[in-house]
């Protein structure tokens, strides 16, 4: 159920496109398993970590700055959001993919670039061809990292509210957004030429 209409990474595709007028070209659908393992072929990545996960007598606890983090580790920051929010989350998230397209950009990576896709096998959903895969990264070392833009709205474009859901059969937090969410949007992925 992640391919197709209403469906998973298909139903994501459809309310972008619905809400704010965005094509979602291609979707790649990895599950824990899958990610932690390509963390670990790329044998870790190294992240600076903004301000501290946790506290140092936490099961989880990362102090803020610089790290190497293996894939289990990865997955841990990347899921984290105690004691904040979803937001603060895709930050993490953010940095977490920031340090694997650096650590894919080195020379030395090259040689393991089959491995890494073999490690992904059967645990990755995606409708991206091989042969994109391939484009994409022989394009890798040429995109200047400092350069990828990552964006997350603040918490003064969203509606943090609680709503029931009927076919989880509990309430969730939901965001609400009116048209300056959709602006902030538009001005993220479409910036006027300076």
């Amino acid at each position: 159920h992640y391919q197709g209409s209403g469906y998973g990474a298909g139903a994501l595709a459809e309310a972008i496109q619905t809400n704010f007028g965005v094509t979602v070209d291609n979707y790649v659908v990895v599950n824990f398993t899958a990610f932690m393992n390509f963390i670990d072929e790329l044998g870790g990545i190294e992240v600076e970590l903004p301000a501290a996960i946790g506290e140092p007598e936490d099961e989880i606890y990362f102090p803020a700055g610089k790290q190497v983090l293996n894939g289990e580790k990865a997955l841990q920051v990347a899921r984290n959001r105690e004691g904040s929010s979803d937001n603060v989350r895709i930050d993490y998230q953010t940095v977490i993919l920031k340090g694997i397209i650096q650590q894919l950009q080195r020379p030395e990576i090259l040689p393991f670039f089959p491995q890494l896709i073999e490690a992904m096998g059967d645990l990755v959903l995606t409708d991206i061809t091989p042969k994109q895969i391939q484009s994409a990264y022989c394009l890798l070392d040429q995109i200047d990292g400092d350069r990828v833009q990552f964006f997350n709205p603040g918490l003064d474009l969203l509606e943090d509210t609680r709503v029931f859901i009927p076919t989880m059969n509990k309430e969730m937090n939901v965001f609400k957004w009116d048209q300056n969410l959709v602006d902030w949007l538009d001005e993220a992925l479409w910036p006027m030429p300076e």
